[in-house]
């Protein structure tokens, strides 16, 4: 629903600083593997009640993906240059390619062209996740469920 508050244009097409992604950092630092729920069924929820395209599954399993590998990684490190390192590979994996290759599979653009927004996103999605890691981090502590 944080998503769905406020949009913060990048003024690229459909693309804008989604700050769901604050949440989704959040249960990473804090709930572990389980995040992987929190970003499917965020992107899940905001698609069905405040997109006009209705549910946006490449945009729900990319973000399950994200939150499964941010998720295990923070659960078992520490080191923010191996969660940095994570959570790059994560977004590339979960919203630049499995994104991008279930959208071409339905139809809904080229690879050349969704490559291209879908990888723009990942980088905007990404700034505003290690933000929210940041700004999480110093509660970990008291807010991480073990």
């Amino acid at each position: 629903v944080l998503g769905a508050t406020i949009k913060i244009p990048t003024g690229v097409g459909h693309v804008w600083f989604d700050l769901g992604y604050l949440s989704l950092a959040a249960a990473s630092v804090t709930i572990g593997p389980w995040a992987a729920l929190v970003g499917a069924f965020g992107a899940l929820i905001e698609s069905a009640l405040f997109s006009g395209w209705g549910i946006s599954w490449s945009w729900t399993i990319g973000n399950l993906i994200v939150g499964a590998i941010t998720g295990f990684t923070f659960k078992y490190t520490k080191k923010y240059l191996l969660r940095t390192a994570s959570s790059v590979i994560a977004f590339a994996l979960g919203i630049l390619l499995a994104k991008t290759a279930i959208e071409v599979a339905l139809g809904y653009g080229v690879w050349a062209v969704k490559l291209g927004t879908n990888g723009f996103a990942a980088a905007m999605d990404l700034v505003v996740f290690m933000v929210g890691v940041t700004v999480t981090q110093p509660f970990a502590n008291k807010l991480e469920v073990k």
